[in-house]
This record gives C-alpha cells, structure tokens and sequence, in this order.
C-alpha cells in the first residue's frame, strides 16, 4: 500500500491519497464541501450540513467521521476518535451513485463547552468496495478529505494573538529567531499577511515582513495554545533575548 498526501491551505484542510497496488487504474473521484465550518455548542446552530458530490461515472461508498484536534507546540498534530454520542453524523456510511451527490447532517451532542471552542477534524474517505465483481484486480485510487470543525460557545472571546518571547538561535547552521506566539483567546486564528517588529532594549532592531515568515505565513493558532517557529535571519545573535509584536490579517 502506498500512501500520497497532498496538503490544502489551513482553512480548506487537507486531501489524502490512498492506493492499492495492483494492475488497472480505477479513479473515482468525489469532493466534500465546505472543509472549514463552526457551530454552536447549544441550540439550533449545533447542526450544520456537509456534501459529498460523485464527480466519477462509478457508485462510490463513503465513510464520514469526526476525531479530535490537538497541536503541539511545534506544529505536531494529533488526532483521536471521539465517542459516537458526541455528534450525529447522518447518514456516516453511505453510496453515491455516479454524477450525483450526498448531504451529510452534523450535530453536536456533547454539550456546553464552556468559554473556549473545541476544535475538531471531520473526515470524509472512499471505503474500497469493488461494485463491479467482473474486474477482479485493479489499482484502486482513494481519497480522503480532512476538514476544520469547531464547536464555538457564545461567550467565546475572540482570538487574542501575542508574541510570548524572541530569542536568537540557529539551526542547521544558520541564524535565526526562535519566536513563540501565543493564542490566549477563545478562538482559533489563522495568520494571514503576517509582520513581525522585533525590539532590542526597546528599540525597534528588524522588520520581518510575510516573504521572512514563510514558518508562521497561513498557519492556524488554536484557542488556547502556544505555537513554535523558527525564523532564519542572518543577523539574528544567538542566545539574545529579543521582544516582538505580530500583526496579521485575520482569515477563520
């Protein structure tokens, strides 16, 4: 088996490839809209609809599930399956006739969360099954998207983005920033157009604009979490402590 991941931009998720070897080609191919949705932890906006649509002239059948989200602070994510009860999906199993499509109705049952959204990924992938029993063997080409979904309270505060601290280092041989940015929010933040003023006994010392913050450009900062990133620069001084302010074009 051998496994193709093509990553999409943070907001949209990520589409994976999985083949089985074997000696014809068979590609059905399928979308899932939309990849990033948030919804209410009470009431009616705890439900939200998703839709598979068959692009192929094959039947395909399609498993929806939802897992957890965590990070760690270097970018690590980390994914575990959550209790049934925690959400309906309906249907979670289902057949897509060829050029035809499916909705997919998602609530939430897990109750209040608090002050803080939940962040979790939905995931739509192929089930390989062989309608076709006179083929026999073939190469089976399956997709599977992995989309953003949050559970958002009402009291939720917006997403409150800081720089925690600056220090010079190097990696690999070359100079750099270690920079940590913080998210003490209620809500995720995804960094867009990014800047970064780094000071020095508080003196403004470099401006780092989006072509320098190719590590920190389009990522996404969980509520309530603290994200890692180095920055080559070569006139970065190892071991200085520096300070630093962000600021960014917000795009949730």
């Amino acid at each position: 088996m051998l496994y193709l991941h093509r990553s999409i931009p943070p907001l949209r998720g990520m589409l994976f490839f999985v083949l089985f070897f074997s000696s014809v080609l068979l590609g059905y191919t399928f979308s899932f809209e939309p990849m990033s949705v948030a919804i209410s932890d009470f009431g009616t906006g705890t439900i939200t609809t998703f839709k598979v649509v068959n692009e192929s002239k094959e039947r395909i059948a399609i498993r929806i599930r939802i897992t957890t989200r965590e990070m760690t602070e270097d970018g690590k994510e980390t994914n575990k399956d959550i209790p049934e009860s925690t959400f309906l999906i309906y249907p979670s199993r289902f057949v897509v006739e060829p050029e035809s499509q499916q909705s997919i109705k998602v609530q939430w049952r897990g109750g209040t969360v608090g002050e803080k959204e939940q962040a979790f990924r939905i995931i739509a992938e192929q089930v390989p099954v062989n309608f076709e029993k006179s083929q026999g063997s073939a190469l089976t080409l399956l997709f599977k998207y992995v989309g953003a979904l949050y559970v958002v309270p009402p009291k939720a505060s917006p997403a409150a983005i800081a720089v925690q601290s600056v220090v010079g280092a190097s990696e690999k041989g070359m100079p750099g920033f270690i920079v940590r940015i913080q998210n003490s929010g209620g809500c995720h933040e995804i960094l867009v157009d990014t800047r970064l003023d780094i000071y020095s006994e508080g003196q403004k010392k470099f401006v780092l604009n989006t072509a320098d913050l190719a590590a920190i450009e389009g990522q996404n900062i969980l509520a309530g979490m603290t994200r890692q990133f180095f920055i080559p620069y070569p006139e970065a001084k190892n071991g200085v402590q520096y300070e630093g302010r962000v600021t960014y074009n917000a795009e949730r």
